[in-house]
C-alpha cells in the first residue's frame, strides 16, 4: 500500500513538469516572432532550442527511468500481495480441515 502512496506523490508531479516542458516548446515556437521583432538574435533562439531539446530528452528519460521502476515494484508488490493471499487461504483450509475432523462420519 505504500508502493501506491509514493507512486500517487510522483504522478501528482508529473502534469507540472509536462507544463513546463510544454511552455519551452511554446518558447522555442515563439522564437520566431521574437527574432521578426529583434527581441532575440538567432543565436539565442538556437540556445533556446539547444536547452529545450535537452528538457525533451530529461523528460524523455525520466519517463522511461519511471515506467521501468514502476513495472519492478508493481511486479514486486504483486507477488508479495499474492504469497500473502496463498498463505492465507491455505491456514483457512487447515482450519476447515481441523474442523471437519472434528466431526465423525456416521
Amino acid at each position: 500500500m505504500e508502493t501506491n502512496h509514493e507512486y500517487k506523490g510522483f504522478l501528482g508531479c508529473f502534469p507540472d513538469i509536462i507544463g513546463a516542458h510544454k511552455g519551452a516548446i511554446e518558447k522555442v515556437k515563439e522564437s520566431d516572432k521574437l527574432i521578426a521583432t529583434s527581441k532575440i538574435t538567432p543565436q539565442d533562439k538556437q540556445n533556446m532550442l539547444t536547452r529545450a531539446s535537452t528538457m525533451s530528452y530529461a523528460l524523455q528519460a525520466e519517463m522511461n527511468h519511471f515506467h521501468s521502476n514502476r513495472i519492478y515494484d508493481y511486479n514486486t508488490v504483486m507477488r508479495l500481495y499474492l504469497e500473502q493471499q496463498a498463505q492465507f487461504y491455505e491456514t483457512i483450509a487447515q482450519k476447515l480441515r481441523q474442523a471437519l475432523s472434528r466431526f465423525p462420519m456416521m
